[in-house]
């Protein structure tokens, strides 16, 4: 059926309030506000079961900093959420990885990929260190938390949620605050396993903005005499013998080379935290 009319479910007029998801990974959407400025994806109480997953460390601590903040100047994914459930029913559930799941991730996931090719890169290609480490490096894993204190964050923030400041109910755009009441249900880690052609194409979507800046960055330094490289001319003189290559190249090389190069993987589990909020 066209998708300009009728009633079939992929119509648009199904679709006509749809939005676009804020980037919380952004270091860009900041508002300086007295009153932290809401991205819903939906109309706020409007949501019965909300589910919210992410299995692998954020590409930057961005997205973390304000995650259990209700007063951040910038957006929250997990404050979002939470004012877009339903008074009396509404329930999030909410996957994020822990500490120490992230350093199992980048340690026995990533790193056996990862590694061997960035060295590969230096010792062949020519590319400098800093190069590789700056590849090779997520800055989001040492911001995370353990379990225990992302557990008391979640109630601590449901508390907060659950006060009559002007604040709150601004947040939770209600005249008074008597909008239901949050409540941490339900908390607990679990460990699972990603298989690698799943976790390599999440990583590779996720992490392609910050290897480009991060190629392009190299490039510009080591044609200028930069820290990166001694060098010079525009056909890359003094860069190394890999120079030859254009940094399209070397990007799609990183990417190509996390989801299909080979590897011996082990089968660690993954320490994620789940937490079921619910909206009395």
């Amino acid at each position: 059926m066209p998708l300009g009319g009728g009633d079939d479910y992929f119509t648009t007029k199904v679709f006509a309030s749809a939005v676009t998801a804020v980037d919380y990974d952004s270091t860009d959407i900041g508002t300086p506000t007295a009153i932290r400025p809401h991205h819903p994806l939906a109309a706020p109480e409007s949501i019965n079961l909300s589910i919210v997953e992410r299995y692998i460390p954020p590409t930057s601590a961005a997205e973390f900093a304000s995650l259990f903040n209700a007063r951040s100047t910038t957006p929250s994914l997990l404050v979002d959420r939470l004012v877009e459930l339903a008074p009396g029913n509404g329930c999030l559930v909410f996957i994020y990885p822990t500490l120490a799941g992230a350093h199992t991730f980048t340690e026995k996931y990533l790193g056996p990929v990862l590694d061997p090719l960035l060295r590969s890169m230096v010792v062949v290609n020519g590319f400098s260190a800093d190069l590789s480490e700056s590849l090779g490096r997520m800055p989001a894993v040492d911001r995370l938390l353990d379990f225990p204190t992302m557990r008391t964050k979640a109630s601590a923030l449901c508390a907060e949620l659950n006060g009559d400041s002007r604040h709150v109910r601004a947040l939770l755009q209600a005249p008074t605050r008597q909008a239901g009441t949050f409540s941490l249900v339900y908390a607990e880690p679990h460990k699972v396993q990603l298989e690698r052609k799943v976790w390599a194409d999440w990583w590779c979507k996720q992490e392609k903005v910050r290897v480009r800046a991060a190629v392009s960055r190299y490039f510009r330094q080591a044609r200028s005499g930069g820290p990166s490289g001694s060098g010079t001319g525009k056909d890359g003189e003094g860069m190394g013998s890999g120079a030859h290559l254009m940094p399209i190249e070397l990007i799609q090389e990183v990417l190509e080379g996390v989801e299909k190069r080979e590897a011996e993987l082990g089968m660690d589990g993954i320490e994620i935290g789940v937490f079921v909020i619910r909206r009395g």
